[in-house]
C-alpha cells in the first residue's frame, strides 16, 4: 500500500513540476510575442514617416528590376 501511495505522490509532484514548467515556457513566449508586436509597430511608424516624407518631397518609386533588364527611365512618367 505504501508503494502505491508513493507512486501517486510522485505522479502528483511530476504533474505539478510539468505544469510549472509549461507556464514558464508560455509566459516566455508571450513576452517574446509582445516584443515582436512592439517592434512591428515601430517599423510601421518609421515606414509611414518615410512615406509621408517622400510624398512631401514629391518623390516617386522607380522599378529597379526593369532598369536591370535594360529599360530606360522615362522622366515624363516620373514627373506625373
Amino acid at each position: 500500500m505504501n508503494i502505491q501511495l508513493d507512486l501517486v505522490e510522485s505522479g502528483q509532484k511530476y504533474i505539478h513540476m510539468y505544469e510549472k514548467r509549461k507556464q514558464k515556457i508560455k509566459s516566455a513566449k508571450l513576452v517574446k510575442k509582445q516584443e515582436i508586436v512592439v517592434l512591428l509597430n515601430e517599423i510601421e511608424d518609421l515606414v509611414n514617416m518615410l512615406n509621408s516624407d517622400a510624398t512631401a518631397a514629391n518623390m516617386h518609386w522607380v522599378d529597379l528590376d526593369s532598369l536591370a533588364d535594360g529599360a530606360a527611365i522615362d522622366d515624363d512618367k516620373i514627373k506625373k
